[in-house]
């Protein structure tokens, strides 16, 4: 929408219903469509939809390497303890090796 070189770009994601009566009430106060702008706004969306999707994308990647090195680490710690819970001295044999933590994707 515009008037008098001002441009309002209105944006709903409510099913439309409140951006369809804020500018059904601009057009009634002598603001006029302005297609560009539309067109402009759309634009951005998409290009933020795409960038949140591939950040999104990237974050889960690197989340789940971690929790791959953080699964190595408890196989690698249950190892030593199973180990030195073995040896002569000890009273207990080895346990298992507790599940590791999930991917997040």
């Amino acid at each position: 929408m515009q008037k008098s070189g001002v441009v309002v770009v209105v944006r709903d994601a409510n099913a439309q219903i409140y951006g369809q009566s804020l500018c059904s009430s601009l057009l009634q106060n002598g603001w006029a469509e302005d297609a560009q702008a539309a067109r402009t706004a759309q634009e951005q969306d998409q290009q933020t939809v795409q960038t949140v999707q591939t950040v999104q994308t990237v974050q889960t990647v690197q989340t789940d390497e971690t929790i791959d090195d953080l699964n190595a680490i408890l196989k690698t710690a249950c190892s030593i303890a199973n180990t030195l819970g073995t040896a002569e001295c000890a009273d207990s044999g080895p346990g298992e090796v507790p599940e590791g933590l999930s991917h997040i994707s």
